[in-house]
């Protein structure tokens, strides 16, 4: 059969291609530079330790990350929710070894375990400053002996 007896010729098949998804300019306008994701994930680590140092509730400096920023960028908000999971898990400890040792204290031995708590703070502290650091490097970071208390 010649080209011009066929009743229809078929077009080159070409692999199907997804459309991008097109977002409103206030949603552009809202997300975060690639610059700006990575010091509000690093903010979401140091907070926390900066709040220890200074003696504040330490999981207050995380949160206002998640506030301010998690809704602009997925990688803010799950840094911001590890770093919130980790002072949840940190304070549960302390206040546990704490009562642990005043429970202790009653047979004698809880003298011995009180000095542990300051440990846990310390522990925070050089935590959140690695994950700072490392985060800062866009290297990968994931907080030691962390339950996840809020899912990202």
């Amino acid at each position: 059969m010649s080209d011009q007896q066929q009743p229809y010729q078929q077009a080159p098949q070409q692999p199907y291609q997804q459309q991008p998804y097109k977002q409103s300019p206030q949603q552009q306008q809202n997300q975060l530079s690639p610059n700006a994701e990575l010091n509000w994930a690093a903010a979401a680590h140091w907070s926390g330790a900066v709040s220890a140092l200074l003696g504040f509730m330490t999981f207050i400096g995380p949160v206002l990350v998640f506030f301010l920023a998690g809704g602009r960028s997925r990688v803010v908000r799950a840094h911001a929710v590890d770093a919130i999971n980790f002072e949840i898990s940190m304070w549960l400890t302390a206040i546990g070894i704490v009562l642990g040792s005043v429970v202790l204290m009653f047979v004698g031995i809880g003298f011995l375990t009180i000095w542990l708590a300051p440990l846990v703070g310390i522990f925070v502290i050089v935590c959140h400053f690695l994950g700072a650091v490392r985060t800062i490097n866009g290297q990968p970071w994931r907080y030691p002996l962390t339950y996840p208390f809020i899912k990202g």
